[in-house]
């Protein structure tokens, strides 16, 4: 994509930012507040997408930001019937009328030149229809930094295997994004792919429709603080089966929107990935249903051990 005017002068280009926020008072407004102090001098549109299902005080702080008016932001506000991140984020997608979208969790936070230096990047590149991806810096909820995830290593092979590219990392071009909402379109009418992880499924997708960039040394600060949808890693066997059956209809909603224009080889290398998951998820449920029964166990050694010592004590 070209960014210049009819008569070749050059412009900044118009991002778009979507937020989505559900029951997200506590982090919502540095999320907010770190767009709108970017020194990016172009015009950026921060599209809030509410959940009307939020049972805490973000409607107030969303709509108080509404309210005010800023030089080259404009804040739009959707609300929407409680529904499913993947569903919430489409809603902003559709809306987002930018020459560069940009998703931003409510939990994570921009660098003030974070906007300013990967547009500079796009516009010396000039990579056409493209699908822009940059790195995270992961800190704790206090904003410490804890390590940092350079995600320059990811292919489409790899995306098969793994998610590598976290949606706040992302920077999709306007004619790329028109092609990824037409093909995802349709999974809002499928009630079982409501609840996928929709990062995983813009990637794969963007890696087969569009052009995808890395760019390289500029990091989005991703706070994990134990509240967190997704995350990192899972250590707790029931997180880790949620998330092995969001990763597993992913991959199938991917091969539902894609499977035609994918090779021999990797429709196979798909179905390994599936199955892999599949024997993962087995594997946890057996781990799960053993916790279950060792701590039923305990609880009858327990109750019967106390009876013996009301009996002991009767005698």
């Amino acid at each position: 994509m070209s960014y210049a005017h009819i008569d070749g002068s050059s412009y900044k280009p118009v991002i778009s930012v979507i937020i989505r926020a559900y029951n997200a008072e506590k982090t919502i407004r540095d999320a907010i507040d770190s767009v709108l102090r970017q020194s990016y001098n172009g015009f950026i549109e921060i599209i809030v997408c509410y959940d009307k299902g939020s049972n805490d005080h973000t409607y107030n702080i969303v709509m108080e930001y509404a309210s005010r008016s800023f030089s080259n932001r404009k804040i739009i506000i959707i609300e929407h019937e409680h529904t499913t991140p993947f569903l919430a984020l489409l809603e902003g997608l559709k809306k987002a009328k930018g020459d560069l979208v940009t998703i931003l969790d409510a939990d994570n936070i921009f660098p003030k030149n974070y906007i300013e230096r990967a547009v500079n990047y796009i516009v010396k590149t000039k990579h056409d229809k493209a699908f822009y991806y940059t790195n995270l810096i992961v800190t704790n909820k206090f904003l410490q930094a804890k390590s940092t995830i350079n995600q320059e290593k990811a292919s489409f092979r790899k995306l098969l295997v793994k998610n590598l590219i976290d949606m706040s990392t992302m920077f999709i071009s306007s004619n790329c994004l028109k092609d990824l909402v037409e093909a995802i379109r349709s999974l809002s009418k499928i009630r079982y792919f409501e609840f996928l992880y929709e990062d995983y499924l813009l990637s794969l997708l963007a890696f087969k429709m569009c052009n995808p960039v890395h760019i390289p040394n500029i990091y989005v600060i991703y706070r994990e603080h134990g509240e967190n949808i997704t995350g990192i890693t899972y250590k707790d066997p029931i997180k880790q089966l949620f998330s092995l059956e969001r990763s597993i209809k992913t991959l199938m909603a991917f091969y539902y929107l894609a499977g035609k224009s994918l090779t021999i080889s990797q429709k196979a290398a798909l179905l390994v990935s599936l199955i892999y998951r599949i024997l993962l998820m087995i594997n946890t449920i057996i781990r799960v249903f053993l916790v279950i029964k060792m701590i039923k166990d305990t609880s009858t050694i327990t109750e019967y051990e106390g009876r013996g010592r009301e009996e002991a004590k009767k005698t």
